[in-house]
């Protein structure tokens, strides 16, 4: 999962700062400065092929996380980053993660959440992505 986790913020790091002007983390959730980026493992399932091979199905989630003050101005920059992001996981040399993944799709783009988790009240956009790897048993 972390090999996915590089090349999908190796995909996100193609895109110009001029659109989106923050660099990408992993594994990170808890920024300590706005607006920030993450990209997170939102888990995983199994199933069975054949008797050599599981089809794994990983999640991951794009995060992007902007002062609540911001959210006008987040909401816009999401919705870029939610086009380029389809755009780039279409290109087809980003389509398998350089061969690791048999598909890589944008699953869905979810509705902005507020949170007063941080030290400061934040507006979240969520993409979730999805990667199908065949792995031998």
């Amino acid at each position: 999962m972390l090999v996915a986790l590089n090349k999908i913020k190796t995909i996100l790091d193609v895109i110009p700062d001029n659109v989106l002007p923050l660099t990408f983390k992993y594994l990170d959730s808890m920024p300590a400065s706005f607006p920030a980026g993450c990209v997170l493992s939102a888990g995983f399932s199994e199933e069975m092929i054949d008797s050599g091979s599981n089809q794994i199905t990983e999640s991951f989630v794009i995060r992007l996380i902007y002062p609540q003050a911001e959210s006008a101005t987040g909401y816009e920059k999401w919705l870029t980053l939610a086009d380029l992001v389809s755009a780039e996981f279409r290109k087809k040399e980003n389509q398998t993660l350089g061969g690791d993944a048999i598909s890589m799709m944008v699953k869905q783009g979810l509705a902005p959440e507020f949170s007063d988790q941080y030290a400061q009240p934040v507006v979240m956009f969520d993409i979730l992505i999805e990667a199908k790897i065949i792995k031998s048993i």
